[in-house]
């Protein structure tokens, strides 16, 4: 695999990983608040991909697809068919979902290759 393709799989694996971070903290304070618990699991379902995929794993993008789908779900179990609220839910990790799956050949190479 190529430095560039391995630094952009660890680029991304960096991102997603400060950005479960600021979830679970975040999240664990909207707990506390009475809110929903949502962003506390999709934070660690993120943080954990991110670390998988920095570590070059393809479980890691597996863990973002499965966080993806319960992100869908939660937003139509939320939103209802309001396609407008669905926009500020599901944008960004749709945008992430894009990237995951562009890295995704790769790193099934990389597998293969230990």
């Amino acid at each position: 695999m190529g430095s560039v393709v391995r630094l952009s799989i660890r680029f991304l694996g960096f991102l997603l990983a400060g950005m479960g971070l600021f979830l679970v903290w975040d999240g664990v304070r909207l707990v506390l608040l009475g809110g929903s618990p949502y962003y506390v699991v999709f934070g660690a379902a993120i943080l954990l991909a991110g670390i998988l995929l920095f570590l070059l794993r393809e479980a890691g993008g597996w863990i973002y697809l499965l966080a993806w789908a319960g992100t869908f779900f939660w937003t139509i179990w939320e939103c209802g068919m309001d396609w407008w609220g669905w926009l500020p839910r599901l944008l960004g990790p749709t945008l992430i979902f894009f990237w995951v799956v562009a890295v995704f050949p790769a790193l099934k190479r990389y597998q293969s290759e230990r």
